[in-house]
């Protein structure tokens, strides 16, 4: 091959290699553009979830010092009003079994008040699910609930429950323990049941109650601060609260979340 022909190849071949090149820089530059925006999405979605994750946490407690408050407000003053005036009748009462009932009236008032103050501490405690179990903790909740107000009521497992992370569950258990409250406040039922239900890649926990029920789509109800509260829980931990009531008819709650969480 003459010198002639040698000098147009080696350009040429120049010329592939610099295009070559160039495309080769080009395509490393746009892949590390998109690794670099992937990194930016992933900790922007990282960043968004620490935040959602703080304002739930906040929210939490908020709405659970709310609840303290209206308790204390509602229940606790109230018992601890009627075991002075108890006290004081024993004081003045000269009747011997007079005395003695009105001593053990005094006694039960005041076991009402612990257990009110307990089920308060459980709920200001953040490790109190952690250390006794979500289903466990749910369990006494209603149990609290029952004997408080004298209700008849069952508390049923369906299928091996999975935990989720700890933050998962304090939110369900302040749910529950809201509506719970609604149900002793406001219900006038005589049963209230707690299901729980672990089907394949579904958690749902339903609360039932015969009482005097609602209108559920009533505006009341979507304004209500509790109910609001509520689905905003459900909001955080992606979930989905359905609520089925008429009046007289009783009540459903139903608290819906994916389990797939290995």
């Amino acid at each position: 091959m003459n010198e002639s022909h040698i000098i147009p190849v080696f350009i040429a071949g120049t010329l592939l290699l610099t295009v070559f090149a160039f495309f080769l820089i080009a395509f490393l530059l746009v892949q590390k553009q998109k690794q670099n925006k992937f990194k930016l999405e992933r900790q922007r979605i990282e960043f968004e979830n620490a935040t959602e994750l703080l304002r739930t946490r906040l929210e939490v407690q908020e709405s659970t010092i709310n609840q303290v408050a209206m308790e204390l407000h509602d229940h606790t003053v109230q018992f601890l009003s009627l075991v002075s005036l108890k006290i004081h009748a024993v004081s003045v009462c000269t009747d011997p079994g007079q005395r003695e009932d009105l001593s053990q009236e005094t006694v039960t008032l005041l076991n009402k008040v612990i257990q009110e103050l307990r089920s308060m501490s459980h709920s200001l405690n953040t490790d109190y699910i952690k250390q006794t179990g979500l289903m466990r903790a749910l369990d006494m909740e209603l149990e609290n609930i029952i004997a408080a107000k004298g209700l008849r009521g069952g508390f049923t497992i369906n299928g091996e429950y999975h935990a989720f992370d700890a933050q998962t569950e304090l939110v369900i258990f302040r749910i529950v323990q809201e509506a719970l409250q609604n149900v002793m406040k406001h219900s006038k039922a005589e049963v209230v049941e707690v299901f729980i239900d672990n089907s394949p890649g579904l958690f749902t926990l339903t609360i039932r109650d015969d009482g005097v029920g609602f209108d559920a789509n009533s505006d009341r109800l979507k304004k209500g601060v509790g109910f609001i509260n509520m689905r905003q829980r459900a909001g955080f931990v992606k979930g989905r609260l359905d609520v089925s009531s008429s009046p007289g008819a009783g009540t459903t709650l139903s608290l819906l979340i994916n389990s797939d969480h290995g």
